[in-house]
Order: C-alpha cells, then sequence, then structure tokens
C-alpha cells in the first residue's frame, strides 16, 4: 500500500515540479533508509519499519517515471525498442535482486547489505544527476531530440 501511496503525489509532482526534480529527490531520499538500516541494523524495530516504509513511498517518484519518462526521451522511431530492452533490463535487475539479496543477507550480513544497497541507489542518483534532462513544457518532438 505505501509503494501505492508513493506513486500517487509522484504522479501530480512529475508534472508539476518536473521529471528531473521528482527523479533526483526521490533517490536521494531513497538512499537515506539504507544508509540508516546499514549503519545502525539493530535499531529499534519501530524505526526499521519506518525506515522501510520511508523507501516505500519515496520510490513512487522513479516507479512512476518508469513508464513516462523513457518514452518520451527516445526518438518515435527506436522508442518500442527501448522501452522493450528497458523493461527487460529492469526484470533482470529484478530478478538478481530477489536471488542476490538472501545471499548477501547470509554471507554478509544487515548492516553491510544496506549499505551496499544504499551505495547502488546513489549511483541511481549520480547517473540521474549527471544524465537526465527536464522535459517539463516541452512536447514530445523536442524531447525525444534532446
Amino acid at each position: 500500500m505505501l509503494f501505492l501511496l508513493g506513486c500517487l503525489p509522484a504522479l501530480r509532482l512529475s508534472e508539476t515540479v518536473g521529471r528531473r526534480p521528482l527523479l533526483l529527490w526521490s533517490f536521494a531520499l531513497m538512499v537515506l533508509p539504507f544508509l540508516a538500516l546499514g549503519i545502525a541494523p539493530q535499531a529499534p524495530v519501530a524505526l526499521i519499519i519506518f525506515w522501510f516504509c520511508l523507501y516505500a513511498v519515496a520510490s513512487g517518484g522513479p516507479n512512476i517515471l518508469e513508464w513516462s519518462y523513457p518514452n518520451e526521451l527516445f526518438p518515435t522511431d527506436i522508442r518500442a525498442t527501448a522501452m522493450g530492452v528497458i523493461t527487460a533490463v529492469s526484470r533482470i535487475g529484478a530478478a538478481l535482486g530477489t536471488f542476490l539479496l538472501p545471499l548477501s543477507l547470509d554471507h554478509l550480513g544487515d548492516g553491510p547489505t544496506m549499505l551496499i544497497i544504499a551505495g547502488m541507489t546513489a549511483v541511481g542518483f549520480i547517473v540521474s544527476y549527471a544524465l537526465a534532462p527536464e522535459n517539463k513544457g516541452r512536447s514530445l518532438s523536442e524531447t525525444s531530440s534532446i
């Protein structure tokens, strides 16, 4: 429910504040819970639940942008192929994460695993900061030619 709850304001914010700021703020907020869990993996249960809830809500931005943002960025002649590749890569990443998370928790422990996840999320922030253009107020033909 919290993942869905996070998508609702993100739908509106993608149009009002723009895609790039929504993406960057979402990634920045998504790093915090995993950083906190990595530093204090033995925190009280209520605090651990709070951090995971914050992550769930903050991930609404990237969840909704996964469908709209790439469609706006790719030129029409490669848009369908690009979306197919993006979808395939995201599914491979989800499968790898599902397989590797329990292994990492068993072999590295809670704290180090959460720090790795925070680091991977931070890489997402850095890549988005470096490469994600702003599409707000532009037509589809303008955004696909960036």
